[in-house]
């Protein structure tokens, strides 16, 4: 009914053979249907205005032999840099924390350099897990700042290691986007690292989707069963131990596994169903001591319906790790670790809070990000290490960034150079 009609019945309400408690129903109703449409417009507006106009396309660049390097914009703003002390897996180079902006715009590359990329630049993979897709590692500083000025000239942009505000900014910034898990517990399905990464790389352009984390455990809780099979078969110690660390494995193959949470939730719904019905008939029979009853059911079915929505949001979550997205960074927490620009300090103390970039010189430069050989805790956005500029790892690699050289440039079109 709209709101005309309410109105024609608040009128027909006013009658005086009409008892004046349909007419005080009907005012509470015509007051809630109204409140009810502001709420919806305000939230209407709240939404139109969160979604604003769609991001810009990324920066594609055509490195030859269809082999292309993406880029992301980053818009300029300002952000907490570096992590609280009460922060969970903290190192005391991450502070003092403080407010930074980053006052141009930039394009962050949308996945560290890839070992197709860096062949096509410099001719050569020095790489330990050799896949052209997988970002190129076991490259020293140097290296990466020549494939710089390499890629600058060919593509006609200035093409740079970031610095590690810069980095930051774009790791948190990256967290804003819909659909990305950020807290610390979802960092261990998020992003390659020492416990998912199976030992390895993995594509730069894919996160550590939870359907190849399982296959990645599988792998590894098998051979465990079927070793401690073996040696209590053999009559020796030590299978329980075995047995112990596949049934870890399991556990955790099934907290990736959004079916079993599927699972769980229809079993709370029936649950659910059951327990209102049994409110349904508490309210009808109104038996002795009926509204202690029905209070009691009623708390029940709040815990159950807030543990449903928990489950629907990990599922959601899980299902939406690994889905490219035009706007979004990949492997800001794990899979490799990457050189920024600046020379590493232990502290921020006495650092600039407006485009910082640490020039004074010492034997490290920055390190930023997680890999697929560290533990969880360093794939936070606030980590960050110092390592000599010309030692090179298998869990080092990078990412570049193009910093606009003026109005005209901002607006550059993607394709061939």
């Amino acid at each position: 009914m709209n709101r005309a009609g309410w109105r024609r019945q608040m009128i027909f309400a006013k009658s005086p053979s009409r008892k004046p408690i349909y007419s005080l129903v009907l005012l509470m109703l015509y007051v809630l249907l109204a409140r009810g449409d502001a709420i919806l417009a305000d939230e209407a507006g709240k939404v139109a205005k969160s979604v604003g106009e769609p991001p810009p396309k990324p920066l594609v660049f055509n490195l030859g032999k269809d082999i292309r390097i993406k880029f992301v914009r980053i818009p300029a703003g300002t952000f907490t840099m570096g992590s609280p002390n009460t922060e969970k897996g903290r190192h005391k180079n991450e502070g003092p924390q403080r407010k930074v902006t980053i006052s141009k715009v930039f394009y962050m590359g949308a996945a560290e350099v890839t070992q197709a990329q860096y062949q096509a630049i410099m001719g050569k993979n020095p790489s330990k897990f050799q896949a052209s897709l997988n970002p190129v590692e076991n490259v020293t500083w140097n290296q990466a700042d020549e494939f710089c000025r390499k890629l600058s000239a060919k593509i006609g942009q200035t093409v740079r290691l970031p610095t590690e505000a810069q980095w930051e900014y774009a790791c948190r910034w990256n967290e804003d986007l819909p659909s990305i898990p950020i807290g610390q517990e979802e960092l261990a399905v998020y992003g390659w690292n020492v416990g998912n990464s199976g030992g390895k790389t993995h594509p730069a352009e894919a996160s550590a989707s939870a359907a190849a984390q399982i296959i990645e455990l599988r792998k590894r809780m098998f051979p465990l069963r079927n070793n401690a099979d073996a040696i209590r078969r053999a009559g020796k110690p030590g299978w329980r131990e075995e047995f112990h660390k596949a049934a870890v494995l399991a556990a955790l193959i099934n907290k990736l596994d959004h079916r079993t949470l599927k699972q769980e939730v229809r079993r709370l719904r029936v649950r659910l169903r059951r327990s209102e019905d049994q409110a349904r008939i508490i309210m009808r029979d109104r038996k002795q001591n009926w509204r202690k009853d029905c209070r009691d059911i009623m708390v029940l079915i709040k815990e159950e319906r807030k543990r449903i929505r928990e489950l629907e949001d990990k599922i959601r979550k899980i299902i939406a790790i690994g889905k490219p997205r035009p706007d979004r960074l990949f492997g800001m927490h794990g899979n490799v670790q990457e050189w920024c620009r600046d020379f590493y300090a232990e502290s921020y103390q006495n650092a600039k809070n407006s485009d910082p970039e640490n020039t004074t010189k010492s034997g490290c430069r920055v390190i930023r990000n997680g890999s697929w050989n560290t533990p969880v805790d360093r794939c936070r956005p606030a980590s960050r290490q110092g390592h000599p500029p010309d030692k090179a790892q298998s869990q080092i690699g990078f990412r570049v960034i193009i910093e606009p050289r003026g109005r005209g440039s901002q607006g550059v079109e993607s394709g061939s150079p």
